[in-house]
């Protein structure tokens, strides 16, 4: 056995994976003479890399860039003595990254809003002109006016009551029209109570089932 044939040798793919680079850079390495010929044992295809050699060849005739390129010759060659110091990151405090769609949300949500303020101005003008809707002051000050013109017409009324009766039972027709006006305002005062207190009763509000029905089906 000779002395070279007595040095650690590889084949090209086992110093291609030990100085991380590909099986054909190293036969790249080896047609330039940066890897030279004492350092193969053997010739052609089944040469294989006397790898101390091939080490030193490579350092020395290499350039800077294509060293450090080799991930291999400086660093697994060469391990330090020194173990790797790693940093402790558990107790940092959590990054809370700030929301950049918040603006965005917000708009999205004023949008909204207003889309629904829109909606329910349109069905409210529509209902008006369907006759589902009526304003509320405008719907008191007509029923009042009624109920006044009603009153009125009866209170009128009376007279001619009265004058029949007194001409039917032959008494004085004041008398009678003063029995009526009094009895008339006794029914009246009546009325008006029975009518305050079903108002009592009754919602502020009620729902426009039409409405509703409309929502729903959306």
């Amino acid at each position: 056995m000779t002395a070279t044939q007595s040095l650690p040798t590889m084949t090209k793919g086992e110093f291609a994976r030990l100085i991380n680079v590909t099986p054909g850079r190293v036969s790249q390495y080896i047609a330039s003479g940066q890897i030279g010929p004492d350092a193969l044992d053997g010739t052609g295809r089944s040469a294989r890399i006397i790898v101390d050699k091939a080490r030193r060849h490579l350092t020395g005739r290499l350039d800077v860039a294509q060293r450090l390129g080799l991930n291999g010759i400086a660093t697994r060659t060469a391990p330090s003595g020194e173990p790797k110091q790693e940093l402790d990151f558990s107790s940092a405090p959590p990054v809370t990254l700030p929301r950049t769609d918040a603006v965005a949300d917000q708009i999205a949500l004023e949008k909204l809003e207003q889309a629904k303020m829109q909606t329910a101005r349109a069905r409210r003008e529509e209902a008006l002109a369907e006759g589902r809707f009526i304003y509320a002051d405008e719907a008191k000050a007509e029923i009042t006016r009624a109920v006044a013109m009603a009153y009125r017409v009866m209170e009128g009324g009376l007279a001619d009551m009265a004058t029949y009766l007194a001409g039917q039972f032959e008494v004085p027709q004041r008398d009678i029209l003063h029995h009526l006006q009094r009895s008339f305002r006794d029914v009246r005062a009546r009325a008006a109570q029975g009518f305050r207190e079903s108002a009592e009763n009754e919602p502020a509000h009620v729902s426009d089932e039409v409405a509703e029905t409309d929502e729903d089906e959306e």
